[in-house]
């Protein structure tokens, strides 16, 4: 029982305990999978059996055991138990996907909702990347935090937009993948750009300028997309992060998401994109990082000259 530890993992909204045998498994990896696909991570701390933590009522409780070639799983009143041989490393990635689908229950009841989004802070207001896979979500907030000036990267892969407030809350601070996409008219000028700084997660708070919806690379496009086209995108969003279904063990088994079983969560969810819809404006921009750059340069322009004639009268 020497081995026996509780791991807590405190995110903006609910807590993840996990009870784990140090001498199986090794959490630093799954850490950082943690801060790369779950927004709002705040802090991380063990304790021992006598020192636990009481029972909150936004916990997730995870359960490990490693038993030869064995791969199981189930989860029930808040406890997800799984049996999977692949934790000798670290919790697989497909469960932190697991553990981040459950966690959208808790960010609903508190009218806050979590996009499949990058984003990126200027002059205290937040711009907002959002996109199929691959379209280039990450890859432009790396480019835009290099170009221009007194940026901060806020998130690379998800955020947390407490709607209430109409605040960005929280992102994920750690790039989930190595390259960025980039195309070949923008390689001459991010030649030199080998490293980019990556500012250790807090939570932002910030307010949001406006939303883009990006895709780098293809003919260059540019408008403000309308109200009733721009929900579809936004609810497409908050899906992708969901990830409705996850195929566990090697594709071996599917996991459903407690929230795809229950359509006042689902509901919720789409009354939560239709404010975000209400509240900000969403731009369409395709194309080269420059023309996007550009665009989005122009966007901040207009927001300051409006700051301006609204300060004058």
């Amino acid at each position: 029982m020497k081995y026996l530890y509780y791991y807590y993992f405190i995110f903006t909204y609910f807590k993840l305990v996990i009870k784990i045998d140090t001498r199986i498994v090794e959490l630093s990896k799954s850490l950082l999978w943690m801060q790369a696909l779950i927004p709002g991570f705040l802090r991380h701390y063990m304790k021992t059996e006598l020192e636990r933590d009481s029972t909150t009522e936004n916990e997730i409780y995870l359960y490990v055991t490693t038993k030869s070639q064995k791969q199981n799983y189930c989860f029930n009143k808040g406890i997800l138990k799984i049996e999977d041989y692949r934790f000798k490393n670290s919790i697989p990635v497909d469960f932190i996907h697991v553990i981040g689908s459950l966690s959208e229950s808790f960010q609903l009841k508190e009218d806050s909702i979590i996009l499949h989004a990058s984003a990126i802070e200027y002059n205290q207001g937040a711009i907002v990347f959002f996109a199929h896979p691959n379209a280039g979500k990450t890859s432009i907030v790396e480019l835009l935090n290099a170009k221009i000036n007194d940026t901060r990267v806020l998130s690379f892969n998800k955020i947390l937009i407490d709607c209430q407030n109409k605040i960005l809350k929280a992102g994920t601070m750690v790039s989930s993948r190595r390259n960025i996409n980039i195309s070949n008219s923008d390689i001459k000028e991010f030649r030199s750009l080998i490293n980019f700084n990556i500012n250790e997660y807090v939570e932002s708070y910030s307010k949001i300028l406006f939303l883009v919806n990006i895709r780098l690379g293809g003919l260059n496009h540019f408008r403000l997309s309308p109200k009733d086209e721009a929900i579809y995108e936004l609810y497409a969003s908050a899906s992708r992060h969901a990830n409705g279904e996850i195929l566990l063990f090697n594709a071996r088994n599917v996991y459903v998401s407690p929230v795809q079983k229950n359509l006042a969560y689902l509901q919720k969810r789409l009354s939560l994109c239709r404010i975000i819809n209400q509240y900000f404006n969403t731009y369409e921009i395709w194309g080269d990082f420059q023309f996007i750059s550009d665009r989005i340069m122009d966007l901040l322009k207009n927001i300051k000259s409006k700051e301006k004639y609204d300060r004058a009268i």
